[in-house]
């Protein structure tokens, strides 16, 4: 075990810094992608977490038209595809499928397949929990 490291897992693998990583897939993709073949992305066969990105307005939002307008913005099909492009991570607006890079959508890594899927849960909010978890963790990063 090297290091506890949610931020430069990906640059610390690309530069051969570590032999193993887990890390966000869109990162991880996009290092698999720059490394002649050197790195594979991996999803264990007991599986995975799955996750949601979303976009949202907070309660208190002080400009909710121009959240409204940038919300718009980016579920126009050929805005989506350009994020989904230069970011490598999955994009579920539908209508920008047919714009997005076809080596993106037949990445795995960035697209899994439901066979994958099937194998990877959401988490789950562990109520009471939480606390004694988050203690936990910080002990162990602090080590």
């Amino acid at each position: 075990m090297r290091t506890y490291n949610s931020s430069d897992f990906a640059n610390l693998l690309a530069a051969g810094d570590v032999d193993l990583s887990q890390g966000y897939n869109g990162e991880l993709a996009e290092a698999v992608s720059h490394s002649s073949g050197r790195l594979a992305y991996v999803i264990p066969k007991e599986g995975g977490t799955l996750w949601i990105d979303n976009l949202a307005i907070p309660k208190g939002a002080r400009n909710v038209d121009a959240a409204y307008v940038f919300l718009d913005f980016v579920m126009e099909p050929e805005i989506a595809a350009r994020i989904v492009n230069h970011v490598h991570y999955a994009c579920a607006n539908q209508a920008a499928l047919p714009l997005i890079d076809a080596r993106i959508k037949a990445d795995p890594s960035i697209y899994p397949g439901p066979e994958i899927l099937k194998r990877c849960e959401l988490i789950e909010d562990l109520g009471e929990t939480t606390p004694l978890l988050d203690q936990l963790w910080t002990e162990i990063k602090a080590q």
